[in-house]
């Protein structure tokens, strides 16, 4: 009598049959492959960059051969070349970067392109990334400068709607030098010709510096051009901030008529506060509107800084006034003034050194409604600040939820006679906060001990809506240093004091966890996150370690190798500002100074799953490893989702190496 298999049976056989073809599969897909670059390469893979349609684009500005300077490729997938670009004698072709556009598209920069009697004019060259382009670069295919102009040195600025902007702000017009230009150009067909007052928005007299400090991209493909240099006649500095239209753009000479402007010697209106994390000049808003900071704006003879909000149907030109703008009221009231865009449109400014009267550096953050903007003199009454000097409140930007809310980040505010505690406030995107911070606030936490810091190396937002805060001087008890990462609940904040029951911790002095530069905690694009430890040690040695965190529930514990991906010997420095998520929730970590086998600063560039935690330490299974000393700090990568596979560029080994990574773990066969 023959025996019927229950249909558990048979569908964990049909599963043990489907796992062991899985492997088998992985078997021949995973791994390494390598790409070496054509005879005259010099630095073949100095950028990599994988288009959305899977061809990718590989330069190597060092290429010298056959009289060409440099040289862009364009592949299919199955990496098969598709066209060649090249500089010309002296053209060093990529060597600007490699920008995508409209799409599948790409624009290829070149600074130093020259041509005759043209030294290092520069050229911006747009190609189709399905045909490519082959030839060498010149007026008739690329936008090019004049000597000495270097075009496109600052990259171009991509726009919503596909086209893109080139800011020139070294260009001169005549012998007019350092006059600055910013050119439209269509996404579909790029610019070609020389940069002229013609095609672009130009400065009027030496030093105007047009489009010098940013161009800002709108949501519907507006751009504006930020110019804190332009002089307003014979006012030196005024500074210019211009709204643009597209398809077009700007075409002719900044000017009051057409730009907000200052009238006071450096008022240096959009210069934004540069020395501060993100301290952009112009902040667009969800909205379409944007608001303009010139922390410099003057008062009579007192630099108190304002903060101007735009509406961008209807933009407001001429100059910066204290009827139109939220102002301070003492020299140094907006230094390192920041403006947070909401996600419900509305915004905050955030400026640590207001002074509160007599009380000097109490700092304010200010929430205002991006629909109609705010005007008058930062206040008490209508911001939250400190209460005692150099509390420096908002000293790093505010934080913008995803659920509209937003998070007020004050590392150097003393509680009472503990100096240096710091407090980080959760706040509402409708209302906002007033007042004085307090321990005794709804949605505040703050540090344990003097000289906690906490929120230094910053706060992270979550696709969840959740946020981490990142303290990495914070201290456990008499243990200095240890350094903490603290999940919050976006809806209701973390409240009383950052502890080792709340929080990831370190275990020795000096571990930093979360440490600072610029950021402790990356958000990883499913609403998890990892938290990186540049400094962590293990039996004493140096070795750094990032670590996984729940987006929905945090991680409490203490940082080991058994819970964390970990270098190996000092100065490993897994992390740090080199951890870059992916849009399919996985992470890359780029360890420029990872040594290999007895050759220092290697580097190394790993691609790890961002669905649970992550352990061991770099390997060829896991990463792409270099192979010439001081290498790393050259080596470029992207990543190409729908294949899950890394693209490492290596150019001095002028390699381009494909790495594919465990296929049943990101498919979450785990």
């Amino acid at each position: 009598m023959s025996m019927r298999r229950s249909p558990t049976a048979r569908t964990l056989a049909w599963l043990l049959t489907f796992f062991l073809f899985a492997i088998q599969l992985q078997a021949l897909q995973a791994g390494q492959v390598d790409l070496h670059g054509p005879l005259g390469s010099g630095s073949f893979g100095a950028i990599v960059k994988v288009l959305p349609n899977g061809n990718f684009v590989i330069a190597d500005p060092g290429y010298l051969s056959d009289n060409q300077s440099g040289a862009v490729y364009l592949y299919s997938p199955s990496r098969t070349i598709i066209s060649t670009l090249t500089g010309g004698q002296a053209g060093r072709a990529g060597s600007g970067g490699i920008f995508i556009v409209n799409g599948n598209d790409f624009v290829v920069c070149s600074p130093e392109w020259s041509s005759t009697g043209a030294v290092n004019a520069g050229a911006v060259t747009w190609v189709n990334g399905s045909t490519g382009l082959n030839g060498e670069i010149s007026a008739a295919n690329s936008l090019i400068g004049r000597a000495g102009d270097y075009l496109c040195l600052n990259g171009i600025v991509p726009l919503t709607n596909g086209n893109y902007v080139i800011p020139s702000p070294g260009w001169g017009n005549g012998t007019v030098s350092g006059v600055g230009a910013v050119t439209w150009c269509d996404g579909t067909l790029g610019c070609h010709g020389t940069v002229s007052a013609s095609n672009s928005l130009v400065g009027s007299s030496a030093g105007d510096f047009v489009g010098n400090d940013g161009v800002f991209a709108l949501p519907n493909g507006d751009y504006v051009v930020t110019s804190a240099s332009w002089n307003n006649g014979s006012v030196a500095n005024a500074g210019a901030v211009t709204l643009c239209h597209g398809p077009g753009g700007c075409v002719g000479t900044v000017t009051a008529e057409n730009s907000l402007v200052g009238s006071s010697a450096s008022d240096l209106v959009g210069s934004g506060a540069p020395q501060s994390i993100g301290g952009a000049g112009v902040s667009a808003l969800v909205n379409g509107n944007f608001v303009v900071t010139s922390p410099n704006w003057h008062a009579g003879n007192a630099a108190v800084g304002a903060i101007t909000w735009i509406n961008a149907q209807n933009p407001l030109v001429g100059p910066v006034t204290s009827a139109n703008s939220l102002i301070g009221s003492t020299d140094g009231d907006m230094n390192k003034a920041i403006v947070t865009a909401l996600t419900n449109g509305n915004y905050v400014t955030s400026s640590p050194y207001w002074n509160d009267g007599a009380t000097a550096d109490v700092g304010a953050v200010t929430f205002c409604d991006g629909f109609v903007g705010c005007t008058g003199v930062i206040s008490a009454a209508n911001s939250l600040v400190g209460s005692t000097a150099n509390d420096r409140v908002g000293f790093i930007p505010s934080v913008a939820l995803t659920n509209d809310s937003y998070v007020v980040v004050s590392p150097y505010w003393n509680n009472g006679s503990a100096t240096l505690v710091g407090a980080v406030s959760l706040c509402s995107g409708e209302s906002g906060c007033h007042g004085t911070i307090s321990p005794l606030m709804s949605g505040t936490i703050t540090g344990t001990n003097a000289s906690d810091i906490i929120g230094n190396s910053g706060v992270t937002a979550l696709a969840n809506g959740n946020f981490v805060i990142s303290s990495s001087y914070w201290s456990n008890g008499p243990t200095f240093g240890v350094g903490a990462a603290t999940w919050c609940n976006g809806a209701n904040g973390c409240t009383g004091q950052i502890d080792a029951t709340n929080s990831l911790i370190g275990s020795t002095a000096g571990d930093e966890i979360a440490d600072d530069g610029p950021q402790g905690v990356h958000a990883l694009t499913n609403g998890h996150y990892v938290v990186y430890s540049k400094h962590w040690t293990s039996s004493g040695t140096t070795v750094g370690a990032v670590t996984w965190g729940n987006g929905n529930e945090g991680f409490v514990g203490t940082v080991t190798a058994g819970n964390s991906f970990v270098g190996i010997t000092t100065s490993d420095d897994l992390g740090g500002p080199r951890v870059f998520p992916v849009a399919n929730g996985n992470y890359i970590i780029s360890s420029p100074s990872w040594s290999n086998a007895g050759v220092a600063n290697a580097g190394a560039v790993s691609l790890l799953r961002g669905f649970g935690p992550q352990t061991g330490t770099i390997t060829t299974s896991n990463s792409v490893i270099g192979g010439v000393a001081d290498g790393g700090q050259f080596i470029s990568f992207d990543y190409f989702p729908a294949s899950d596979t890394l693209v490492v560029g290596k150019p001095l080994e002028n390699t381009v190496t494909f790495l594919q990574v465990d296929q049943l773990f990101f498919d979450h066969f785990e």
